[in-house]
């Protein structure tokens, strides 16, 4: 089950309906009241959710499955959000419909990439399907608005006439959910013989509307004049730059060729003609948060002095970022999830009360580590996404946390913010200040698995 909900940030994710406990969909738009909260609570304008139908076929292969993968939200307040689902007439309006039935959209036998937009109010606009070349899972992972003209960016994956998958890069016209000509399958989806997707997307007002995209590639890549090879069928991180008209300009590879599974996961503008990435490198299940900085994007794209490589990896075991922001003063922000320890430079550690913990970080631009946090408990807790707000310099996480005792702390910062868990791991959405303190948070979820992405 996918909902979408709308507050002073909007965030997407997946609740699992739990039949046992008959959690019905009136009980979302109330989530933000189950439980009280030690500092103000943020409150949802609306919530709105989608669900595959029940069925009893037990073979994982079929079961239908929608998911949600990342979210943008326009000047007007439209919501976006992107992702993948499999089964017959998985419904996308649940509080109405569309005319002609274009709510209601079916792939039976695989993942097909789905985008679809939502008014402030919750009410489904449009719905655009893509799917590849032959039956395999197809995903968007990726959303921006793009500020010089309102069009809705978007990456993932598609599979290719080579039973691959390639990186799937699409500009649509927010009004219609259209491609606008010269984008998307035919004229921007870029890869290789290998396994090749987006992530992340973002647009670059300060380098003319300048597109980066960052994500990951095996083997081969070709990308405009570029070509980028792991050496294997081990994955590199990726990195490309796209001009406004989806011409591409350069590529780039960041990782090692040596069995690693590495992974961009989020980037950010610098405004200055660079781009701060966030990800994971290593070994599948051993993996360490990578951040990295790289300048001069559209000629050159090197490392920025004292980023990238060993200088900012960090943390092993199950550990990665998955956002990455930056404040007017250039100062950097990541976030993610870590195991066990990590140590951000020389001087600031921070240890898991139990298994995985969520983290939030600051350096300054030359990647000097200024202050960080925890966020979790004992169980397994993650920061799963991250958002700044321009107007008042504060910033926003989203992710989850697990029963735990005593319960998960919420603020990284100063003070404590502990927070009671309803099932097995429920949302939580934190507004910190840039010190790091909790400023706001408000919690959501029932006796289900529900996590934001």
């Amino acid at each position: 089950m996918v909902f979408v909900s709308k507050h002073r940030r909007r965030w997407t994710g997946r609740l699992r309906w739990h039949q046992r406990s008959r959690i019905r969909w009136k009980s979302l738009a109330i989530l933000e009241r189950l439980e009280p909260r030690t500092v103000p609570s943020l409150t949802f304008d609306f919530a709105s959710w989608f669900s595959p139908p029940q069925v009893s076929n037990s073979d994982p292969a079929t079961v239908p499955v929608v998911t949600s993968n990342a979210s943008a939200i326009d000047p007007s307040g439209n919501v976006y959000i992107t992702g993948g689902f499999r089964g017959n007439g998985i419904d996308f309006h649940p509080i109405g419909s569309l005319p002609g039935g274009g709510d209601v959209a079916s792939s039976p036998f695989d993942l097909d990439l789905y985008v679809a937009k939502y008014s402030p109010a919750g009410q489904l606009l449009w719905l655009r399907q893509q799917s590849g070349a032959f039956l395999q899972d197809d995903e968007g992972f990726g959303l921006a608005i793009d500020p010089l003209s309102s069009d809705l960016l978007v990456t993932g994956r598609l599979t290719t006439a080579r039973f691959l998958s390639d990186v799937y890069i699409d500009r649509l016209d927010s009004a219609t959910g259209l491609s606008r000509p010269g984008w998307g399958i035919g004229a921007t989806v870029f890869g290789g013989d290998g396994l090749d997707e987006g992530r992340a997307i973002t647009v670059d007002p300060s380098q003319n509307g300048l597109i980066y995209v960052t994500g990951r590639f095996s083997n081969d890549f070709y990308f405009g004049p570029d070509r980028l090879a792991t050496g294997s069928d081990d994955t590199n991180i990726l990195v490309l730059v796209l001009g406004r008209d989806g011409r591409p300009l350069r590529g780039y590879e960041r990782g090692a060729d040596n069995a690693n599974l590495d992974i961009g996961l989020a980037l950010t503008p610098d405004n200055l003609g660079g781009v701060y990435i966030a990800g994971q490198v290593g070994p599948a299940g051993n993996g360490s948060i990578y951040l990295d900085h790289l300048i001069n994007v559209a000629t050159s794209g090197q490392s920025a002095p004292s980023w990238g490589g060993e200088r900012t990896t960090f943390g092993s075991a199950d550990s990665q970022a998955n956002g990455i922001a930056v404040d007017a003063r250039g100062d950097v922000y990541a976030a993610g999830a870590f195991r066990d320890s990590v140590q951000f430079g020389s001087g600031i550690t921070l240890t898991s009360a139990g298994g995985v913990d969520g983290f939030v970080v600051k350096f300054t631009s030359q990647a000097i580590p200024l202050a960080a946090g925890r966020i979790g408990g004992e169980g397994s807790d993650a920061v799963t996404g991250m958002a700044r707000e321009a107007g008042t310099g504060h910033f926003f996480l989203a992710g989850w946390f697990s029963p735990s005792t005593p319960p998960a702390d919420l603020n990284p910062g100063t003070g404590v913010d502990p927070a009671t868990n309803l099932g097995q791991r429920d949302v939580f959405i934190v507004e910190l200040r840039d010190t790091l303190d909790l400023d706001q948070a408000t919690t959501a979820g029932g006796q289900g698995d529900d996590r934001p992405t």
